[in-house]
């Protein structure tokens, strides 16, 4: 049974009305502290919305969002800036300053938020490139100037300077060709190990979700239709879900991740 000190998220009874529609109904989640937890579902299933929730960005209609044991819709906006310095984010765009150069990218956050020097800034934000898989020699070049995957590894230094506790990553593999998607997942379970992470991941995309994840929660019908491991899951015989994850692509992935 999970206790409130094995959970980092704990959301409760979770309704959000937007644009005249209920996005979410009720929605109970928990996230374990040190887990990689895939959330999917079906276009409009909310999944989005549920992570700029998570993030603050996004206020409920009702209900409970508890962090870092802070409940964040009730945070003070100083309660919320320090929660949100213990938490990192990829998001789909990698939503990289373009004007600034992949150094100066990384280093943003350090200056933001720590009174550390200039020297010290660039040290570390070195070391997390380097971290993310990325040359050194890379630092000096502008976002226009990386490929896809080194722009999503770009991002994700970023979202790791500040030694985070969590990081939640948007469609990380969005974009990316399989060789390079598969090794963007093996860099994550490399961070996750090395820096005890927790990591909440919203994806598509079915091969990671089976080399990544420990648990995957589906979204659909304005609530969690489930929440368990790749394997049980895709054994869950609610119709979208099986749907989502039995259709040909997914019968496919799972045959292949099977012979491994």
């Amino acid at each position: 049974m999970t206790t409130s000190s094995d959970c980092i998220i704990e959301i409760k009874k979770l309704r959000t009305h937007l644009g005249g529609t209920d996005v979410h109904k009720h929605i109970d989640l928990s996230i374990k502290r040190g887990e990689i937890l895939g959330i999917v579902g079906g276009s409009g299933s909310g999944k989005t919305t549920l992570m700029y929730e998570i993030l603050g960005l996004i206020k409920p209609t009702s209900g409970t969002i508890h962090i870092f044991n802070h409940e964040l819709t009730a945070a003070s906006p100083d309660i919320l800036l320090t929660i949100q310095k213990r938490w990192g984010v990829l998001f789909q765009q990698n939503a990289l300053f373009s004007s600034l150069t992949l150094l100066e990218n990384v280093s943003f956050p350090l200056f933001e938020h720590t009174c550390l020097d200039q020297v010290s800034v660039q040290e570390l934000a070195l070391l997390k490139i380097l971290m993310a898989g990325l040359p050194i020699e890379a630092a000096i070049k502008y976002p226009a100037e990386l490929s896809g995957g080194m722009q999503k590894r770009a991002g994700l230094a970023r979202a790791i300077v500040l030694d985070p506790e969590l990081i939640f990553l948007d469609e990380p593999t969005s974009g990316l060709d399989p060789d390079t998607a598969a090794g963007f997942d093996e860099m994550i379970l490399n961070l996750q190990r090395t820096m005890g992470l927790t990591v909440v991941i919203i994806t598509h995309d079915l091969d990671s979700l089976w080399r990544v994840t420990d648990r995957v929660a589906f979204l659909g019908e304005g609530v969690v239709l489930g929440v368990d491991t790749m394997q049980n899951l895709v054994k869950n015989p609610h119709p979208l879900i099986r749907n989502f994850f039995l259709g040909p692509r997914g019968r496919n992935i799972q045959h292949n991740d099977n012979k491994h």
